[in-house]
Order: structure tokens, then C-alpha cells, then sequence
């Protein structure tokens, strides 16, 4: 009988030392759920939008790169993960005056196809400077501080990722040189938070430039950070408390 009531306890102590595993699984992966949320500004049934860029080499305003729709696609994909919902605003001028606040945005692409992320490089990310698309030496070169990156299409293209912080809800801006690049920076942003929440925290802002080598064999995928401009390129503006 000794015997019995030892398998018994050992019995015990295994389920409750696997119910204590199952448990604090289930307790890390909530908190990392609750970080991710908070990391994005976004809760369950909240509403987040994603002002889209048109395509540059196209008259139509509701003309969308495919590499722009990939973009957005990873940032519904990590907005609904986190139970919330995506209105898409497409690049037209009447929606340029929407309010800010109120609920967390993405704004992709250059100030040439996304004026809205124009707007908001000028008011939130003053350091930071984007060349003219017209043909010229600083062809949609990102630059801050002395740092400048130009594009070599195809071989190596640039995006600044930035994360500001405002009063109420997160603005996020991917102004890349090309609609890969965009991809790029929407993908290492959704796929890659955890390590932006160790570098600058769940509420702190940044401001990163991310390097797409050899997009013509590679897409997307071969990404790298190439310079961290956040000391630079918010000078001018005041983080929101």
C-alpha cells in the first residue's frame, strides 16, 4: 500500500508540475499579447488605419504598386492579430485633413505617393529629409543630420521606419525609395516588434532607416538596419507624455 500512495503523490506532483507549465505558457504568451497591443497602440475591437500610397507610375489615385498591397497586408495582418480592425484610406485629397489622434495609423510610402506621410515627416519627424522623385543626385535620398542614403534600385534601396508618439495613439510612418523597400520596413515592423520593444521600449519613439539589399533577387526578405536616426531626427519636435 505504500507503494500505491507514493505512485499516487507522484502522479499529483506530475499534473500539478504540468498544469504549473501550461500555466505560466499561458500567462508569457498573454503578457506578450498585452505588449504587442500596446507596442501598436491597438486593442480588441479598436480601429487602426493605414493611409495607402497611389502608384507613382500611375494617373489613378486608387492605383496601388502590388509590393505597396504586401505592405498593407502585413499590417492588417498584425493589426487584426491583435483583434483590431483596418479601414485602408486611399491617397486622396479629401482625406488629407482627417484628424489625428483617436486611434493608431500607418502611413506608407514617400510624400510623392503618400502626402499624408509628407505631413507627417514635416510636423512629427522634422530632422528627417526626403530628396525630390524628379531626376537629380538626391533622387529620394533620406537624410538627417549629415547621414544621407540614396538609392541604387535594384541593388540597394532604403526606408525610414519611424514610430512617433503622440498624447492618445502611435503614428507609424514607412517612407520608403521604392514600393519594395515599403514591404521591407511593413514586414521587419510586423514581424519584428519584440525587437523594436527591447531597443525603445512598448511606448518609446524611433526613427530607423532599414537597407533592402538586392531586391531583384532577393524582394523584401534581405533587410537590414543601416542607421538609427532617433537622436537626430525628432529634433525640433516634443514627444507627447
Amino acid at each position: 500500500m505504500p507503494q500505491v500512495g507514493d505512485l499516487a503523490v507522484n502522479l499529483l506532483a506530475s499534473v500539478i508540475a504540468g498544469v504549473s507549465v501550461l500555466l505560466a505558457q499561458f500567462l508569457r504568451r498573454r503578457r506578450g499579447e498585452a505588449r504587442k497591443r500596446a507596442f501598436f497602440g491597438l486593442a480588441t475591437r479598436s480601429t487602426c488605419a493605414v493611409f495607402v500610397p497611389r502608384h507613382a507610375r500611375s494617373d489613378s489615385v486608387l492605383s496601388v504598386h502590388r509590393s505597396d498591397a504586401a505592405a498593407i497586408v502585413e499590417l492588417a495582418a498584425a493589426a487584426r492579430d491583435c483583434g483590431a480592425e483596418v479601414e485602408l484610406v486611399p491617397d486622396a485629397s479629401e482625406h488629407l485633413s482627417r484628424t489625428l489622434g483617436g486611434r493608431t495609423e500607418f502611413s506608407v510610402g514617400s510624400p510623392v505617393a503618400n502626402p499624408r506621410t509628407g505631413a507627417l515627416l514635416e510636423t512629427f519627424v522634422p530632422g528627417l529629409t526626403i530628396g525630390p522623385h524628379e531626376d537629380s543626385p538626391d533622387r529620394l535620398t533620406i537624410s538627417a543630420d549629415g547621414h544621407a542614403f540614396g538609392p541604387n534600385p535594384g541593388r540597394r534601396e532604403y526606408v525610414a521606419l519611424a514610430k512617433v508618439t503622440t498624447e492618445d495613439y502611435p503614428i507609424f510612418v514607412l517612407c520608403g525609395q521604392t514600393a519594395v523597400s515599403n514591404h521591407a520596413a511593413a514586414r521587419y515592423l510586423a514581424r519584428g516588434y519584440r525587437r523594436l520593444i527591447r531597443e525603445y521600449g512598448v511606448t518609446g519613439r524611433f526613427c530607423l532607416v532599414l537597407g533592402v539589399v538586392n531586391s531583384k533577387a532577393f524582394g523584401e526578405r534581405n533587410v537590414e538596419v543601416v542607421g538609427d536616426l532617433t537622436e537626430v531626427a525628432f529634433l525640433g519636435h516634443r514627444a507627447s507624455a
